[in-house]
């Protein structure tokens, strides 16, 4: 295994919006990051030539690698057994899936959402060790179902909720992960059954999967606070995460909270979007 930190990200753009949502995930990661970091970008036919340059701009201007790599291959692989999945949710969300099956020469990467802004050096993150366990993740807080439909949902999902953790802001130990067999497969295979229950698809399906294998990390790598919660001091040193409140892109109402975003925006190839081009 290189030196190189590695990470990688999921793009599904069938309006073309969505791809700058991850080249200001990438724009931060560059710009608070000293190593040597490569992102992979799995994506499918989906991405335009136009955010394909911009991806490739972006890493030629911090001396960065972006590797991305076209999963329609794999995308068509999807068959009967996907087919209640797909039904209910987009197929975008089973690409993280595929990571320990097309990263075949890593034993380690860091996935991310993309709406996410990192503003912190991903090495940090990187460095963490999780001994014998496959997943590194925020949670474990003691979170308590208020409902008996949640209790019952994380019952017949066969974990427990104060246990569990959110799957955007992953370390991946790949290796241990293979161990299992065809993730993807396992996986999917996981999300049938419990159509009815997974109210969060492959979150609620990895939480379950490595229930007894994941290694909390700090919650200021996945810092996802709701709107009312949001403390300006939190947002330097963190991983911040638009998962529990309006995205910036969406409503535009100056909080320091939305900042972050738009100031990582501002110096990424994107920025000649922000006339409506881009999702801005």
């Amino acid at each position: 295994m290189d030196n190189n930190i590695h990470v990688a990200l999921a793009v599904y753009d069938p309006k073309g919006t969505y791809s700058q949502h991850a080249g200001v995930t990438v724009t931060s990661i560059f710009e608070n990051t000293k190593s040597k970091v490569t992102v992979h970008i799995l994506h499918d036919d989906t991405l335009t030539d136009l955010n394909r340059e911009r991806f490739l701009n972006t890493a030629k201007r911090y001396g960065q690698t972006i590797d991305l790599i076209n999963v329609e291959e794999y995308k068509n692989k999807i068959s009967d057994e996907t087919a209640n999945v797909t039904k209910h949710w987009t197929i975008g969300t089973l690409y993280r899936l595929f990571i320990p099956e097309i990263l075949t020469w890593l034993d380690k990467v860091i996935y991310l959402d993309c709406d996410i802004v990192v503003n912190l050096d991903i090495a940090e993150l990187w460095n963490i060790d999780l001994g014998d366990n496959a997943i590194g993740a925020v949670g474990g807080d003691g979170y308590e179902p208020d409902s008996l439909h949640e209790r019952l949902r994380w019952k017949f999902n066969k974990c427990q909720a104060q246990f569990s953790f959110n799957a955007g802001v992953l370390i991946m130990n790949l290796k241990k992960i293979r161990e299992l067999g065809n993730f993807f497969t396992i996986a999917v295979q996981w999300l049938n059954r419990h159509l009815h229950t997974a109210d969060y698809t492959d979150q609620d399906a990895l939480n379950s999967i490595f229930k007894d294998s994941v290694t909390f990390i700090d919650h200021k790598f996945n810092y996802a606070p709701k709107m009312d919660q949001v403390k300006n001091e939190c947002l330097s040193n963190s991983i911040v995460h638009f998962c529990n409140i309006l995205k910036p892109w969406h409503e535009f109402s100056g909080t320091k909270f939305e900042q972050v975003y738009w100031k990582a925006f501002f110096k990424s190839e994107w920025i000649s979007s922000c006339n409506g081009g881009g999702g801005g």
